[in-house]
């Protein structure tokens, strides 16, 4: 396991709309596929509540690996309360979607040491001091651009939510 360096605290999206729950999950997957980003699905619900409404719930981990040392990771935790109501589009026919609230929270952060070479061990106990030295003295530059690029896609993606909830929405 590698070290992990969180870039900010997690930023949370919430919004209440009439929207299609399929449309956003794809949009969301073609988004970070587009960039080069893997999608592991941790976690999928989908359950009836007491109160007729419908759970929609995932946890996703998308990694990008950009060195043999380094991965920038993005972690998606998606949950929606919602009802199906039935809409009527611009040409007449009918359509089902989702009818609640949105809340997706974003944390984003870099992983070191991928392969476990340099992590703290038993038979060379100093490799992981002179791996944190070496990022630290040699390799600042490298980091400061890696930090700059994986936080320019989080915003970029958080942007890119909301303008999609914005726009997809049909109330």
């Amino acid at each position: 396991m590698g070290v992990k360096d969180f870039l900010s605290p997690p930023k949370t999206i919430n919004s209440t709309l009439v929207y299609d729950q399929k449309e956003l999950y794809r949009y969301l997957q073609k988004w970070l596929s587009e960039r080069g980003y893997d999608v592991a699905e941790l976690d999928y619900t989908e359950k009836i509540l007491a109160d007729g409404k419908k759970l929609y719930a995932f946890n996703w981990i998308c990694d990008k690996r950009v060195d043999d040392y380094t991965k920038f990771m993005v972690s998606i935790d998606f949950k929606a309360e919602a009802e199906n109501v039935q809409i009527e589009l611009q040409d007449e026919k009918k359509k089902t979607a989702q009818k609640g609230t949105v809340t997706i929270k974003i944390a984003t952060y870099i992983e070191k040491d991928i392969e476990a070479e340099w992590s703290l061990k038993k038979e060379a106990p100093y490799r992981a001091l002179m791996r944190e030295i070496y990022d630290k003295m040699v390799t600042k530059g490298k980091w400061a651009r890696y930090t700059n690029k994986l936080a320019k896609d989080a915003n970029l993606l958080i942007s890119d939510i909301k303008t999609y909830l914005k726009t997809h929405r049909y109330d």
